[in-house]
Formats: C-alpha cells, structure tokens, sequence
C-alpha cells in the first residue's frame, strides 16, 4: 500500500481534528510530535496548540528531508477556534510554520 503525500497526510489529520468535540481540541497540550510515513519516506507531524489575541489556534506542520537532508519539504495547515466555530487559518497566520 501506498503511503499519503505530505499535502494528503496533513489535511487527514486535520480533518480528525476537527471532528474531535471541542472541549478535546481546547485540552491539547502545546506540542505533539509523532512519525509520519508519506511518500514511502518517514516524516514528522508537530501539532501546535498556541492562545493567540485570546483564542485557540491549532496548527499542524508536516516536514520531509529530501535529497540527502540539504532541503526539508514543509506543510501547515491549521484553524482557529472561535465560540463554536472552527476557522480556517489564512497563508499569513501559517508564514511562520511554512
């Protein structure tokens, strides 16, 4: 079988985030690391649980070595939480993970 792209393996995991009930998401600790298999290559996943302006930002960040180590391939993705509601986060809000 197969193993998922970086692109595919961050946005899998982030949509079982953000099926997870609120209170869950609100109880993650700062940082989660785990392997991460994409490409046939072993990667890494971060999970980032920050407070921003007041509110719950919860971002993921895969990375890959390529080409012996000298370049890292990186993906963010992440969403914010307002009242109920779970917001997308904008290019801007991820530059720093990217």
């Amino acid at each position: 079988m197969r193993s998922p792209s970086l692109e595919s393996a961050v946005v899998q995991r982030l949509d079982d985030l953000r099926r997870r009930p609120l209170t869950d998401l609100l109880a993650l600790p700062a940082l989660i690391e785990e392997a991460l298999e994409v490409d046939g290559r072993i990667g890494k996943l971060f999970i980032y649980h920050e407070i921003v302006e007041g509110k719950h930002r919860v971002v993921l960040q895969a990375t890959r070595e390529r080409w012996g180590g000298l370049f890292a391939r990186v993906v963010a993705r992440g969403f914010e939480i307002e009242g109920e509601n779970l917001r997308t986060l904008t290019t801007e809000e991820l530059y720093d993970f990217t």
